[in-house]
């Protein structure tokens, strides 16, 4: 926990909370002592520990400053199996993509849309915010077909990649997004990947085909580096031209 996540308002956190089982047990701090916090959506500054109470916590709160915002890229992603899903939201939450969208495939098992994990996937993504150290939480949406996904985007035709292994694909890396994009999306497959039929589509709108190498990897694997790597690509274009301003 690089950073302590706390509800707007919210200076109590109960015995049994994973928040104080966490600060009790793993930082051992006690009253008096400070943490790194922040409000979900708002501004990170430090708690102090008030009190213990009952084995909960009471919290004094002071926010000092806004979270940087989420790089405008968005995710593309196949659903995966919802187990391997849930680990993924968190991955990408602590990455800090600004949107996530999780569409059936026709490769994929169309029964993994109906997920009780989609009962609850505030809680993977708020642990890897915290885990990230940002108040922030990508938008998370799905879509139960590919057309309808693509609809959704917001990133422009020019700048959308997507995982494919094929001839003549680009190896993917940071400089796979132009400098000048305001939005960029990468698309990536479920376990077995897109059919013929989706990466016809993905072409038609505007995707261009790209690799991160010879070799076959996890989809939460090749989701993690890709998201990274945009990320990545917008932080050095956002450094490089505060630094020429």
């Amino acid at each position: 926990m690089n950073l302590l996540l706390l509800e707007p308002d919210e200076r109590v956190l109960g015995p049994r909370d994973v928040r104080t089982r966490h600060i009790r047990r793993v930082l051992r701090l006690g009253p008096g002592d400070r943490v790194r916090a922040g409000e979900i959506g708002g501004r990170i500054g430090i708690a102090r520990i008030v009190r213990v109470a009952a084995g909960g916590l009471e919290l004094d709160f002071e926010p000092s400053l806004d979270p940087p915002a989420l790089p405008p890229v968005e995710i593309l992603l196949g659903h995966p199996r919802p187990i391997v899903l849930r680990r993924l939201l968190r991955d990408l939450a602590a990455i800090g993509p600004a949107r996530v969208l999780v569409v059936a495939t026709e490769l994929g098992e169309r029964s993994y849309f109906d997920s009780t994990l989609w009962d609850d996937t505030r809680t993977p993504m708020l642990e890897g915010a915290s885990q990230g150290g940002s108040t922030l939480v990508p938008q998370l949406e799905r879509a139960r077909s590919l057309e309808t996904a693509v609809s959704l985007l917001r990133s422009p035709l020019s700048r959308r990649l997507v995982l494919h292994q094929r001839e003549g694909a680009a190896h993917f890396g940071r400089e796979s997004v132009s400098a000048g994009a305001r939005w960029a999306a990468v698309a990536v497959g479920s376990e077995r990947g897109w059919s013929d039929r989706e990466v016809e589509l993905l072409l038609a709108h505007g995707f261009s085909p790209c690799t991160l190498g010879p070799r076959t990897l996890r989809t939460e694997t090749a989701a993690v580096i890709a998201a990274w790597q945009a990320v990545s690509w917008y932080h050095g274009r956002h450094e490089g031209s505060t630094a020429g301003d």
